[in-house]
């Protein structure tokens, strides 16, 4: 079944999302390289993984993927919808 537009869209933000979380992450000090971070959310190979994993169309973070990210402290609804602070606020 072909996805729609829409399911798309929200598919590409999140790959962006998550890759971008990578920058957010080491500026914040809370990794402290691509390396580590990509090990932090469950991803082996290293970051060059994710770059690849998250260009195909076909690929998007899993959901053990997504849980070590916030746990990281990035927000869901940043991830899912580009909305808000990309950090948790707690």
């Amino acid at each position: 079944m072909p996805r729609n537009n829409i399911d798309i869209s929200i598919s590409e933000g999140l790959r962006m999302r998550f890759v971008q979380a990578a920058e957010i992450l080491i500026s914040e000090g809370k990794v402290n390289n691509k390396a580590e971070f990509a090990r932090q959310v469950g991803i082996s190979g290293g970051f060059t993984n994710i770059l690849r994993y998250t260009s195909s169309i076909k690929s998007e973070p899993s959901a053990r993927n997504i849980i070590l990210l916030e746990q990281l402290g990035i927000s869901l609804r940043w991830l899912f919808h580009g909305e808000g602070n990309p950090i948790n606020q707690s």
